[in-house]
């Protein structure tokens, strides 16, 4: 258990003398099995657990979950919030364990870290949840768990966090895959990341946005699986809620036969500025399907409660320098993602890989060259 005040730091030799955590990896590795249990009492590799600041750190170490961990995570944090850096956080084994669940009064730093699901979960299978907490994460990578049935790499849940310079994949299953789904109750800030739907479900997904969920999304890269047979969303808004913000966005579809940039069936607060490429829908508006970005920008306010606008958004042919390694845009991309934005400098001043933002409209997590 993690005290206030007492940070770990791995990566040490044996004398302590040369800090290195390439040459010298540390684990800490859960190895209680609850085979035979229906559920998982709370445990973890590191559980980190009341007064707890950002202060005391947590850093170059890896954390694995234990066998049959039943939801359980390799790393928890419950009213704590410490500062967890270069780290790996691995769900595990085989019965649904997590990388890092996020839990109640909890608001912990993450950065520059990588979070795994378990590795062949029998079932559903998560790897990141947040539920009643307030985190900031940075500059990480989120990896689904591979499943017999449905993965989601992140999934809030009624917390109030921010999420900026990530990447977010969904993993491989046998059913359903979502990168990030954000369930009701959530307050969620979402700025410079690159979120990948699952690869060889029959159902991808990038985004999913349900109930009351209030978000800002600014310069993100979102798109569906690639390989997916079914359905495929890079965003579906399951219930528009008005308090949403959605700007600067490029949004891209699948080769799946019924592959959609976005589906929802309301507008929202503001959906403006944001890139379609690659969806033979662009939106799927409760049921009728939108074919041509004229369609998508005169989705009407429906002239009760506050306004609502959806405007000025863009097709555009989107080509990186190389797609899967490196999304930033290739030299060949459509001058709509350079030329087609909102200015947003002022809420998002640097990129995803902390260029400062020069151009006020460029469409994405990177700035336009």
């Amino acid at each position: 258990m993690l005290a206030e005040g007492v940070s770990l730091q791995g990566g040490w030799d044996g004398d302590f003398v040369v800090h290195d955590p390439a040459l010298h990896p540390t684990a800490v590795i859960d190895v209680a099995d609850f085979a035979g249990l229906d559920s998982t009492p709370v445990n973890a590799a590191l559980l980190a657990s009341g007064p707890i600041s950002r202060a005391t750190r947590v850093e170059d170490l890896r954390f694995r979950g234990a066998p049959n961990n039943f939801g359980r995570a390799a790393l928890i944090t419950s009213f704590a919030s410490p500062t967890i850096s270069r780290c790996i956080l691995d769900g595990g084994g085989t019965a649904g364990g997590l990388g890092f669940r996020m839990e109640e009064g909890a608001s912990p730093h993450l950065v520059d870290s990588e979070v795994r699901g378990a590795e062949n979960s029998n079932g559903n299978g998560n790897s990141f949840v947040s539920v009643r907490a307030a985190g900031l994460v940075e500059r990480s990578r989120i990896f689904g768990a591979n499943s017999s049935f449905a993965s989601r790499g992140l999934v809030i849940a009624d917390s109030i966090d921010a999420y900026r310079d990530n990447i977010i994949v969904g993993g491989d299953t046998g059913s359903t895959s979502v990168a990030v789904d954000i369930l009701a109750g959530g307050v969620v800030v979402f700025e410079n990341n690159i979120v990948l739907g699952g690869t060889t479900a029959r159902t991808s997904e990038g985004i999913i946005m349900q109930g009351d969920a209030r978000v800002q999304m600014r310069h993100n890269l979102v798109i569906s699986g690639p390989a997916a047979s079914e359905e495929s969303n890079a965003l579906r808004m399951g219930s528009a809620t008005f308090e949403r913000e959605i700007v600067n966005n490029l949004f891209i579809g699948s080769s799946a036969a019924n592959a959609r940039c976005v589906e929802a069936n309301q507008p929202i607060r503001l959906f403006a500025n944001n890139a379609f490429s690659r969806c033979d829908t662009l939106w799927d508006f409760g049921g009728t399907l939108l074919t041509t970005i004229a369609d998508v920008n005169a989705i009407a306010d429906p002239g009760s409660g506050p306004p609502r606008l959806t405007v000025d958004n863009v097709a555009a042919t989107a080509s990186f320098v190389e797609e899967g390694v490196d999304f930033r845009l290739a030299a060949d991309a459509d001058a709509a993602l350079r030329e087609g934005g909102r200015d947003e400098r002022g809420l998002v001043p640097f990129d995803a890989a902390g260029v400062r933002r020069t151009a006020p409209v460029s469409i994405g997590p990177f700035e336009a060259d």
